[in-house]
């Protein structure tokens, strides 16, 4: 019985799943010095890379987000600020379903960068929890950042 994994291929086709395993392993090393925002409480950065997949699934499968890359030092401050706002824990716990995300990349320097993550508008927090009663500045910050994409 032929399967996807095993039926022939016409010639020219490349395998789709090799191709996705390059593009996971080149954004692995693009981000080797990026890890996961332990805190909120952020002094300064350069630059905030952002990516937006209408869901989740869309980043599992290897398709593009859409990207913007704000340098404005007024943005980049008030950014801080609304960040520097949030409690760094959440009260709760949630089981995603295949809902948008929103990845923030913050470089603090050349050999720096944090990220988190806002999943269907609610912020990821440094301890993998999410807030029960959203802050203003979640619903602030999420509306600032969207409307670079």
């Amino acid at each position: 019985m032929l399967t996807p994994q095993n039926r022939p291929r016409p010639k020219g086709h490349g395998n789709f799943t090799n191709t996705k395993n390059y593009i996971v392993k080149f954004i692995n090393e693009k981000r080797k010095h990026m890890k996961y925002a332990e805190t909120f409480k952020i002094d300064n950065c350069e630059k905030i890379a952002l990516s937006y997949y209408k869901k989740m699934s869309d980043k599992r499968d290897g398709f593009r987000p859409k990207t913007a890359e704000i340098t404005d030092k007024t943005i980049l401050g008030k950014t801080i600020l609304l960040l520097n706002k949030l409690p760094d824990k959440g009260d709760m716990m949630v089981k995603m379903g295949d809902v948008p995300i929103l990845e923030v990349i913050l470089t603090i320097n050349k050999d720096e960068q944090v990220s988190f993550t806002y999943y269907q508008k609610s912020i990821k927090t440094t301890d993998t929890s999410f807030y029960s009663k959203h802050p203003e500045e979640e619903k602030i910050l999420y509306e600032l950042l969207m409307s670079f994409l």
